[in-house]
């Protein structure tokens, strides 16, 4: 299980936005900081992702 890209914080400071392939698949994954949960924000089949965050909105670029 590796992050694929570099993560990046929510502006809310209490979590990271990774790209992993934890699971099988690529995916992104949210993880709190006080705790390390991590929880995925997608699902289904898809190339590999770059979270970005800009102000409230989190993206990311799906392919290979």
């Amino acid at each position: 299980d590796g992050i694929l890209e570099a993560p990046v914080f929510l502006p809310s400071g209490d979590a990271l936005v990774i790209a992993s392939n934890r699971g099988g698949g690529f995916q992104l994954w949210r993880v709190a900081l006080a705790t390390g949960e991590a929880r995925p924000l997608t699902d289904g089949p898809r190339g590999k992702h770059a979270p970005h965050v800009d102000g409230e909105w989190l993206y990311f670029v799906d392919g290979d």
